[in-house]
């Protein structure tokens, strides 16, 4: 990939976590811009480094993992140790997704422990979301149980917060369309560690 299509597809993945309504996939996985704008952009500069660091198989997961964690990314940030960083934790928890979802349902003691902390209580965050929040689960484990139990559906009527929850709410079904999650699998796994 060259830094002009680079450039297509960091527009599109930005906008994808940041807009409701667009979505990376149904567009192509790219923005069409004029070469000419392109060569206007003072961080044109910043796509040619990222393009020669990564390969094609690697540009959008790279991408994905820098957005998920910060929406705002600019290329000079993405050219930085700390997206590298990034990368590589996200890579870490792709590659063993299963066990770092065990990990996290290991904190929820059984079923009943979980299904508690998906309740929303008036005015306040179920405890699942807190977890997520303070770091005490990860992203993934919080969309595998979103693809399970349809959580963002049932909390978008019952959580009553207009500033944290949609944003968080948002991330979970943005970055959702980005991993490949067997549902069948993880429900018989969350059995599994729940229902000892």
């Amino acid at each position: 990939m060259d830094a002009y299509e680079l450039c297509g597809v960091y527009l599109s993945l930005k906008l994808h976590f940041k807009d409701n309504k667009y979505n990376f996939q149904n567009s192509s996985g790219k923005i069409f811009i004029k070469p000419e704008t392109f060569q206007k952009r003072k961080d044109r500069f910043m796509f040619h480094k990222i393009a020669k660091k990564y390969s094609d198989e690697h540009i959008i997961p790279f991408l994905v993992s820098n957005f998920v964690v910060n929406e705002n990314y600019w290329t000079g940030d993405l050219a930085s140790p700390l997206c590298d960083k990034n990368y590589n934790e996200w890579r870490k928890i792709n590659e063993s997704m299963s066990h770092f979802y065990t990990e996290d349902l290991e904190k929820f003691e059984d079923y009943k422990g979980l299904v508690n902390s998906i309740k929303v209580l008036p005015n306040e965050h179920p405890k699942l979301l807190t977890d997520l929040l303070e770091g005490n689960i990860r992203l993934e484990t919080m969309v595998i149980l979103n693809n399970i139990f349809g959580l963002v559906q049932m909390w978008d009527s019952k959580i009553d917060d207009d500033i944290i929850y949609p944003k968080i709410a948002r991330k979970i079904q943005k970055y959702g369309s980005f991993l490949d999650v067997n549902v069948s699998k993880y429900k018989e796994l969350t059995r599994n560690v729940l229902m000892k």
